[in-house]
């Protein structure tokens, strides 16, 4: 699937530190931007993850709303994953 998006991107900064902000023009005039400090990935590729994520977002939370997910009751003998299997480097996942 190929999509077309007008981006454009600056250097801003922010309390002393220089980040990155790529923007999106939508056809009814409408701006999106998006902050990073990474400097090195292609634009298209920062624009392609971030809206990318908010589709998989508007999924998840329609599916909530049209089938009431977090009220179902999900029983679990067991759980999958060890819960220390979780952490790395003090840091939950």
């Amino acid at each position: 699937m190929e999509t077309d998006m007008k981006l454009c991107e600056k250097q801003v900064g922010l309390n002393g530190v220089e980040l990155r902000e790529v923007r999106r023009l939508t056809d009814t005039g409408h701006q999106t931007s998006v902050i990073t400090t990474n400097n090195k990935m292609p634009t298209a590729l920062i624009a392609f993850y971030m809206f990318s994520r908010w589709t998989q977002e508007n999924f998840f939370r329609y599916m909530r709303q049209e089938y009431d997910l977090p009220t179902q009751e999900i029983k679990r003998t067991k759980s999958p994953v060890p819960v220390k299997t979780l952490c790395l480097s003090g840091r939950k996942r």
